[in-house]
């Protein structure tokens, strides 16, 4: 194929590039995709980001929900890169403690975004 066309399809199926298109995919879902799909709700309630009932989402709610997800994903991972690389004692802390904030950070965030829904 003329360009190089093939290796750029051979990269799309690599596996970090179908791990991480999985876990976006998976984000989005888990995020409310299927019901902003299903019920078309509106991208913003007036001024407010976050609908203020628990029975609807916004569009825009579903998205920084996904981005969340993807961030305490992003910080559950570097804690396990952490425990993987034991023998690299500056590596290990620094990996730690950022992935202990993401996900400390995406929790607190969307503990915030439910109390906001109550």
């Amino acid at each position: 194929m003329p360009g190089g066309t093939w290796e750029k399809i051979t990269k799309i199926f690599e596996p970090r590039v179908l791990a991480a298109t999985m876990t976006a995919i998976s984000a989005a879902i888990a995020g409310g995709l299927a019901f902003v799909l299903a019920h078309r709700p509106p991208p913003m309630a007036g001024t407010r980001l976050v609908w203020p009932s628990i029975n609807m989402e916004t569009t825009a709610e579903m998205l920084v929900v996904s981005l969340l997800y993807l961030l305490g994903f992003a910080g559950l991972w570097m804690t396990f890169e952490a425990a993987r690389h034991k023998h690299r004692g500056e590596y290990v802390h620094q990996y730690l403690l950022g992935g202990v904030t993401l996900f400390l950070l995406a929790f607190l965030m969307l503990y915030l975004m439910y109390a906001m829904k109550r």
